[in-house]
């Protein structure tokens, strides 16, 4: 696909929101503005992880969070498209009463903290 239009002539592959059944649009920039594309496709599923099996079986386009893809893009087993038109990056914020967490809590957040700390913006 040249543009995000071009999508609606290829398989791709959906995620479907688990909480109200619901495809999850893909939101892409073009000419300016951004684009919110009700696509249709061979699969749908609400986990990611199945959607990058896929992906990787090559049964289609894949619209994922880049931690999910970055090292297949690496690896040269999947290629990114329409590199231009992906939606901005969003910040991250994780807010919690206080700095006394319970033990479960605070190492999910330290997992967090690592894990996105030193990303540069779009990862």
């Amino acid at each position: 696909p040249q543009t995000p239009h071009d999508l609606l002539r290829h398989d791709c592959l959906l995620h479907r929101n688990p909480a109200n059944g619901r495809h999850v649009k893909w939101q892409l920039r073009h000419q300016g503005e951004t684009l919110a594309l009700d696509l249709n496709g061979r699969l749908v599923a609400s986990r990611p992880e199945m959607l990058l099996d896929a992906a990787l079986a090559g049964l289609g386009i894949v619209n994922l969070a880049r931690w999910y893809v970055e090292k297949h893009f690496e690896q040269g087993t999947l290629r990114p498209v329409l590199a231009q038109c992906w939606p901005r990056p969003v910040q991250l914020w994780l807010y919690y009463a206080s700095a006394d967490l319970p033990p479960r809590v605070r190492v999910w957040v330290d997992f967090l903290l690592e894990h996105f700390r030193d990303r540069p913006a779009g990862d």
